[in-house]
C-alpha cells in the first residue's frame, strides 16, 4: 500500500512501510554537474545537512564512471548536461537504467520545461529538482528519493502523466542521446501518434498541409521507415532501442518488440485512448506488429471515432458548466491559458 501526497510545492508517492530518517546513517551522495564549481558549491551546501554526505564529484562520463565504482554511491544527483554536452546525462541515466544499478537518480534541471522533464522520468531517474529550488528543498528530495519515493512538484507530474497518455517518447533519439528529429518534426510525430490527419496536424501546428508532407518525408527519410503507421511504432521502440544500445546483451532484441508495443497499445484503447485505438485500427490495417485484420482495423477505426465524439460532447458540456462558475476576469484568464497551451512549439 502507497498513500499518495500532493501540494502546490511538491509531489511524493510514499510507502507507508519507510518513511525518511532525520537521524539515521548519512545518506551518500555523488554529484555530477556541468562543471567543477557548480559541483563544489553544491557539495558545500549539501554538507551542511547531517544526513548528507557528499562522497565525490564529477563534470563527465570516464570520471563518474570511476567515482561511482569508487565511492558507491546511494544516491546521483546528475544534470542533464554534462561536459560532452547537452543530453549527455540523460545518456548515463539510461545506462544505469538498464544495468539495472541500485543507485537512485535525481535529475538536476535548468528549468521545469516539458521535454527535459519528461526526459528524465523516461531516462530512470525517481526524481526531478529544477536549479530554482533551495538547498533545503533538494534535501527533502535527496531524502525523500533514497527512501524510495518518487520527487516532483505538481506542476512537473503533471506533465508526465500527460506523457503517459501516448506511448512516444518527448524525444526521438539514438542511444548517444542524440537528437534524430528537429524540434518541430517531434511535434508532428506526436500529432501522428494521436492519430490526426494530414490536415488536422496543420490545424494543430498552424502550418499548411503540403509543409506537413514535407515534414513527413523527412521523418520518413531520417528514420527509415515509409508509412506513419510505421513512424509511431519506431517511436513505441524507442525504448527498447536505448536499451539495446546501453546493453550489447540485449542484441538479439528487436528494434520495435511486436507484442510489447500491440500490449501497450491495447492497454492504451482499453483505457479509452483514442489515439491508441486509432492506432491499433492502423496496425491491423497494414499488417504490423500483429496478422492483418480488416475487420478489426475497422472496429478499432470505429471506436476511436465514438470515443472521440464522446470525449468532445463531454468536454463542452463540462466546459459550458464551468463558463457559468467563473468571474468574467477567470474565464479571460483560462482562455488566455488555452490559447498558450495549443500554441505550436519550435
Amino acid at each position: 500500500m502507497s498513500s499518495l501526497t500532493v501540494t502546490n510545492q511538491e509531489f511524493s508517492l510514499v510507502p507507508e512501510s519507510q518513511s525518511p530518517h532525520p537521524f539515521g546513517i548519512p545518506i551518500r551522495v555523488l554529484i555530477a554537474d556541468s562543471n567543477q564549481m557548480n559541483s563544489e558549491l553544491l557539495a558545500g551546501a549539501l554538507s551542511r545537512n547531517r544526513t548528507i554526505v557528499v562522497v565525490g564529484s564529477a563534470t563527465g562520463d570516464s570520471a563518474l564512471r570511476e567515482a561511482i565504482a569508487a565511492n558507491k554511491p546511494q544516491v546521483l544527483l546528475i544534470s542533464t548536461d554534462l561536459e560532452e554536452g547537452p543530453g549527455s546525462g540523460f545518456k548515463i541515466m539510461r545506462e544505469l537504467r538498464a544495468n539495472q544499478s541500485q543507485i537512485k537518480l535525481i535529475a538536476l534541471l535548468d528549468s521545469s520545461r516539458r521535454d527535459r522533464v519528461v526526459e528524465a522520468f523516461w531516462s530512470g531517474a525517481q526524481g526531478v529538482f529544477s536549479r530554482s529550488g533551495s538547498i533545503k528543498s533538494l534535501c527533502k528530495c535527496i531524502s525523500r528519493v533514497q527512501s524510495g519515493q518518487i520527487w516532483a512538484n505538481t506542476e512537473e507530474m503533471r506533465l508526465v502523466l500527460e506523457a503517459l497518455t501516448y506511448a512516444v517518447p518527448p524525444r526521438l533519439v539514438n542511444a548517444n542521446g542524440t537528437d534524430l528529429l528537429t524540434q518541430r518534426e517531434q511535434d508532428v510525430v506526436r500529432c501522428l501518434a494521436e492519430g490526426l490527419s494530414n490536415r488536422e496536424v496543420a490545424k494543430r501546428l498552424k502550418i499548411s498541409e503540403h509543409t506537413v508532407k514535407n515534414y513527413l518525408f523527412h521523418i520518413f527519410d531520417k528514420l527509415g521507415v515509409s508509412s506513419r503507421v510505421e513512424v509511431v511504432l519506431y517511436a513505441s521502440g524507442q525504448r527498447m532501442l536505448v536499451k539495446k544500445h546501453a546493453n550489447p546483451e540485449m542484441e538479439h532484441h528487436s528494434l520495435t518488440d511486436t507484442q510489447e508495443i500491440l500490449d501497450s497499445l491495447l492497454q492504451g484503447a482499453k483505457l479509452g485512448f483514442p489515439g491508441s485505438q486509432f492506432n491499433l485500427g492502423c496496425l491491423y490495417r497494414e499488417g504490423k506488429a500483429c496478422p492483418a485484420d480488416p475487420v478489426s482495423a475497422y472496429v478499432w477505426f470505429e471506436t476511436a471515432r465514438l470515443t472521440s465524439e464522446g470525449m468532445v460532447a463531454k468536454s463542452r458540456e463540462a466546459r459550458d458548466r464551468m463558463t457559468g462558475n467563473l468571474t468574467p476576469q477567470q474565464l479571460v484568464e483560462a482562455k488566455r491559458r488555452v490559447s498558450v497551451k495549443m500554441r505550436p512549439t519550435g
